[in-house]
């Protein structure tokens, strides 16, 4: 009588398992979404601070030359800067490029890589007197999103 007791206590029911399958299911569909949404702000942030370390690049490429200028400045494996962020790691989400408007100044973008994670996020834009716009589509607007 005792082993009939015992074998009848071990286990879970379907509706248990049910019920767990439910929660979790419910937590992932939560907390999925704000984890990739994490993970693209810390792909942002890697995009903006290369932009910011690029700038303070370009400040000493314009101080070295003579006369002062940006005039030839280049970016990739024979530049004064890698051209892709982030600067660390294989996976790489922005193209980084330079625009010399004249000798005295300059814009620089964080450009997503068509195709990647990051391919519908906006274009990250700073030129030498530190103005940070964003472009999304055809439309620019201040500062930088997080």
């Amino acid at each position: 009588m005792r082993n009939i007791i015992a074998n009848k206590i071990k286990g879970f029911t379907l509706i248990e398992v049910l019920i767990v399958v439910a929660i979790v299911g419910i937590l992932a569909a939560i907390a999925y979404p704000s984890y990739v949404e994490q993970i693209n702000k810390s792909r942002r942030a890697d995009a903006q601070t290369a932009l910011i370390e690029l700038a303070a690049r370009l400040q000493e490429y314009y101080i070295d030359q003579t006369p002062p200028g940006y005039a030839g400045a280049a970016l990739g494996d024979a530049g004064i800067f890698p051209n892709q962020a982030p600067l660390e790691g294989n996976t790489k989400y922005y193209n980084l490029s330079i625009t010399v408007q004249d000798n005295s100044s300059f814009t620089i973008q964080a450009m997503p890589i068509a195709g990647g994670a990051m391919a519908n996020d906006v274009t990250f834009t700073l030129d030498e007197t530190g103005n940070r716009e964003h472009i999304n589509g055809t439309t620019t607007e201040d500062g930088w999103p997080r």
